[in-house]
């Protein structure tokens, strides 16, 4: 279902950068799994992982923002909102995984694609063709699809 909502109709206007990309997707998705395979492992709950994880994420942002030049600026503020909406699934993601196990909460917490893609149509105003949009369609489906199979499946 991601990979539809994705696709692109005209291949020459793909991403010149998608090998940079990749590898920040790839080091990020080894950091998003292992906090949340760490905290299960370690039988840390919710609480106790939040404020680390928030402590560090503020940091980092810091540090982010210093080295392009200015800390504060619009572009900042924008940020803060996306972040304070991703904290409020990541607390949901971490008590989750304490319910209903890693698997199960993991899968569940990606349906957020369906979120993103329709802000992104609808908020951002992106361009998609026809078919790309029948594509979108078929993919946001096919996300929540799954999202229901993996929320009937038993522990």
């Amino acid at each position: 279902g991601a990979a539809f909502t994705s696709y692109k109709e005209d291949k020459s206007k793909e991403d010149e950068n998608i090998g940079k990309g990749l590898t920040l997707l790839l080091i990020s998705t080894v950091g998003y799994v292992g906090y949340v395979v760490i905290a299960r492992w370690f039988d840390i709950n919710g609480w106790e992982a939040v404020l680390p994880q928030a402590i560090g994420m503020v940091v980092s942002a810091i540090l982010l923002s210093l080295r392009e030049g200015d800390l504060f600026t619009k572009k900042t503020a924008g940020n803060i909102v996306g972040g304070l909406m991703w904290a409020v699934g990541n607390v949901a993601l971490l008590f989750a995984t304490a319910k209903v196990g890693v698997a199960t909460s993991f899968s569940l917490s990606q349906t957020g694609v369906v979120i993103s893609t329709i802000g992104g149509v609808l908020l951002l105003k992106e361009t998609k063709t026809k078919k790309e949009m029948t594509f979108v369609i078929i993919g946001c489906i096919l996300v929540v699809a799954g999202g229901i199979m993996i929320g009937f499946t038993k522990q």
